[in-house]
C-alpha cells in the first residue's frame, strides 16, 4: 500500500515537494536569498527598500522597509532563486505578499486586514492556520504550473489534480481505507486503487498489459497522451 500511495502522489504532485522550505534557494541560505532579493528590487526595479527582518514568524517571508512609500512590506521568497527576473517574480507571487504592515512594537509587524503577524515570537494557532493556507496555495499553484507545462494537462484539470494531491499528501494514510484510496485513484487516474495495485503486481511479474490499460485510462481521464502519463511514472521509478 505504501508503494502505491507513493506512486500516486509522485505521479500527480511532482511539484509539491519542491515547495518545501528552501525550495527556491539554489543552494543559498535564506539570509543570502533575502539579500539578493532586496538588491534586485533596488537595482533592477529602482526601488528604495531596506531589509529589516530576515527571519520572521511566517516561514520563508522577509520584511522590508520601503522609503518611497514609508511602508513595511512582507515578501514570500520561498520560490525565489538568485538571479530570477524580479519583475516576473513579483507578478507571479503577488497574491502571497503583504503591504503597508503596522509596526505594533516588540519587533512585531502586522497586516491589519488579515491579522497575519511577522515576528520572532511564538505562533498563535490562528497564525499557523493562515501561514499553512499560504504555503498550501503556493504548492497548488506550483504543481499546477508543472503539470501544465511539463506534462500537457489543461490548466483547470492540472489545478484540480494538484488540489487532490495536496489533500492526499496531508491525509494520515495509515488511517485510510481501501475505499478512500479508490476514490482518490479514480478521480486522478480513472482507475481504482485495487486496479492499479493489480496492474503493478502484473508489471512486476513481467506482464505489462494491465499497466498499459491503466496508463491509457489515465491519459483519457486527464486529456493527455499516454506517453505523458508514462513519462510521469518513469520519473517516479527513476527517483
Amino acid at each position: 500500500m505504501k508503494l502505491l500511495s507513493s506512486l500516486l502522489l509522485s505521479i500527480v504532485a511532482l511539484g509539491l515537494t519542491a515547495c518545501s522550505s528552501g525550495g527556491g534557494s539554489g543552494g543559498l541560505t535564506h539570509g543570502q536569498l533575502a539579500s539578493d532579493f532586496v538588491a534586485s528590487l533596488n537595482y533592477d526595479l529602482d526601488y528604495d527598500v531596506e531589509l529589516v527582518k530576515t527571519n520572521t514568524l511566517q516561514y520563508d517571508y522577509i520584511v522590508v522597509y520601503d522609503y518611497d512609500l514609508d511602508s513595511y512590506d512582507a515578501y514570500n521568497i520561498s520560490s525565489y532563486y538568485a538571479g530570477d527576473d524580479i519583475g516576473y517574480y513579483l507578478d507571479d507571487y503577488e497574491y502571497s505578499f503583504y503591504y503597508d504592515l503596522d509596526y505594533t512594537g516588540s519587533d512585531v509587524y502586522e497586516d491589519y486586514i488579515t491579522g497575519v503577524r511577522f515576528s520572532k515570537t511564538k505562533m498563535t494557532s490562528s497564525d499557523s492556520v493562515k501561514a499553512q493556507e499560504l504555503v498550501d496555495g503556493l504548492k497548488v499553484k506550483k504543481a499546477t504550473n508543472q503539470l501544465t507545462v511539463q506534462f500537457g494537462l489543461a490548466p483547470a484539470r492540472a489545478k484540480e489534480i494538484a488540489g487532490l494531491a495536496l489533500q492526499l499528501n496531508n491525509t494520515d494514510k495509515s488511517k485510510m481505507t481501501t475505499y478512500q484510496y479508490d476514490q482518490y485513484s479514480k478521480a486522478i487516474l480513472g482507475s481504482s486503487y485495487t486496479e492499479v495495485q493489480a496492474a503493478l503486481a502484473d508489471k512486476l511479474s513481467g506482464n505489462n498489459a494491465s499497466m498499459d490499460k491503466v496508463f491509457s485510462k489515465a491519459a483519457k481521464t486527464n486529456g493527455v497522451s499516454k506517453q505523458s502519463v508514462e513519462k510521469l511514472a518513469d520519473l517516479f521509478i527513476k527517483n
